[in-house]
């Protein structure tokens, strides 16, 4: 939680809209670097697997892939027409972007890339879309959390598919329920990134130092 967060991030988003509630589609995000061929340490496999079940119940979902990814990573068949590959995006174009995104699915796992590689917890691509009201379904394989309510701020996932489709159903079927989701996302974060949460002990580290 000591990651920097910019000024702008924390701003309110400026054209937010939830599926359901204000338009018509279901907005699905992926966002990571890829450093595996099929990218299993952040869980794209997972991710591709859960879109693939998600349709075949007919869901209709949109699935969007940020980062260094596309159709050939993991062939996708006849999915590949409900999925749009982004590329890398620059911040400011991310933040517009997931101000579209109903949630984002970030099934991250350790140890894949390397002994002891791991994510934190949230990820910044989790941060930076929970700030554009995204709501948030991640992993948290060293239990890291003690700033979000599971269920109410966020929705921590095993990176199993049968508990990450357990964990999505419920809540794609109340738009409310997940618009709601990515509002308390957005306000939980702007707790524990904000000011006062983040620099005012730092100052007062530095000004206990200061004056030893």
């Amino acid at each position: 939680e000591g990651r920097v967060v910019p000024r702008a991030a924390l701003m309110e988003p400026d054209s937010r809209k939830h599926f359901g509630i204000d338009k018509d589609t279901l907005d699905i995000a992926f966002i990571a670097n890829r450093y595996m061929p099929t990218g299993e340490d952040k869980g794209y496999d997972l991710f591709v697997a859960a879109a693939e079940a998600l349709e075949q119940g007919g869901l209709g979902a949109t699935y969007h892939v940020i980062g260094p990814w596309d159709a050939n990573v993991i062939p996708l068949g006849r999915l590949a027409e409900r999925f749009i590959f982004h590329g890398f995006l620059e911040t400011g174009g991310l933040r517009q972007l997931c101000q579209t995104i109903d949630l984002i699915i970030s099934p991250n796992r350790p140890n894949r890339w390397a002994p002891g590689a791991f994510d934190g917890f949230p990820t910044g691509s989790c941060v930076e879309a929970g700030l554009q009201q995204a709501a948030i379904f991640c992993t948290d394989a060293f239990k890291l959390n003690v700033s979000y309510e599971d269920g109410a701020d966020i929705v921590v996932i095993e990176p199993v598919l049968s508990d990450i489709l357990r964990k999505l159903m419920p809540v794609l079927r109340e738009p409310a329920a997940l618009a709601q989701l990515g509002k308390n996302a957005r306000t939980s974060l702007v707790r524990v990134f904000g000011l006062e949460r983040q620099l005012t002990p730092r100052l007062s580290l530095l000004r206990g130092l200061a004056y030893s």
